[in-house]
C-alpha cells in the first residue's frame, strides 16, 4: 500500500489542478514528496507542548537557542521555578505557562493512543484549557505529535503568506481537505524556496 505522503502529494497535484490553482500547482510538481513522519519527534508530550510555545511568535532561531536552553535546564533540574525557567530567555508569561506544565501531573500519563481515542472536541477543549495553549499550538500538537493528516494552522503567519502567493482567498484550503496538514507543510516548503 502507498504511504500517505505520496497519496497526499498526488491528492494535492489533482486538486490544484482542478480548482485551477496554477501556481500552487506547478510549485508541487517541481517539488519532492514532504513526509509527516520525518517531521515528528520523540518528545514526550509536555516536552513537545514546551517547545511549541517557546516557539510562538518567534523567529525558528530564536525558538531554536531558547529551547535548547530551557531543555538543558528541564533535563537537568528537578526543582524547576519560573524565575530560572526566565534566565533561559522566555517571556515573563511563557516561563509561566512552562512551569504550570511542568507541574501538570495530568499530562504524563497521556500517550498519543489515549488522546487519539478521545473525541475531536474533547481533545480541543483539554488541551485549550491549559495556560499557554491557543489554537495555534493545538493545531501544531495536532500536526506534528499526533500526526493527523487533515488539520490547517490558521493564523499562522507564513501560512497566510503563502497562501497570499497561491490562492484567492482562505476558503480554497477546505477543497484539499483530507490532506491539509501537507498542505501547510508544502506551504511552509514554499517560503524556503531561493
Amino acid at each position: 500500500m502507498e504511504d500517505e505522503s505520496k497519496l497526499a502529494y498526488k491528492f494535492l497535484l489533482k486538486v490544484s489542478k482542478k480548482q485551477k490553482h496554477k501556481r500552487f500547482n506547478e510549485f508541487l510538481s517541481n517539488s519532492e514528496v514532504i513526509s509527516l513522519n520525518s517531521r515528528t519527534n520523540d518528545l514526550t508530550l509536555d516536552l513537545f507542548l514546551i517547545k511549541t510555545i517557546i516557539s510562538q511568535q518567534v523567529s525558528t532561531k530564536a525558538a531554536r537557542s531558547i529551547w535548547l536552553k530551557t531543555y538543558e535546564y528541564i533535563k537537568n533540574s528537578s526543582n524547576w521555578s519560573e524565575e530560572q525557567l526566565r534566565q533561559t530567555g522566555l517571556s515573563r508569561p511563557k516561563a509561566s505557562y512552562i512551569f504550570d506544565i511542568l507541574q501538570n501531573k495530568e499530562l504524563r500519563p497521556l500517550t498519543t493512543k489515549k488522546i487519539l481515542e478521545m473525541p475531536e472536541s474533547d481533545i480541543d477543549s483539554y488541551f485549550l484549557n491549559i495556560r499557554g495553549v491557543g489554537p495555534w499550538t493545538l493545531c501544531s500538537l495536532k500536526m506534528f505529535y499526533l500526526c493527523s493528516a487533515d488539520v490547517f494552522i490558521y493564523g499562522d503567519l507564513a501560512i497566510n503568506k503563502a497562501c497570499e502567493s497561491f490562492f484567492l482567498d482562505l476558503g480554497a484550503v477546505k477543497e484539499y481537505a483530507p490532506f491539509r496538514t501537507y498542505l501547510c507543510l508544502y506551504l511552509w516548503a514554499s517560503l524556503n524556496q531561493t
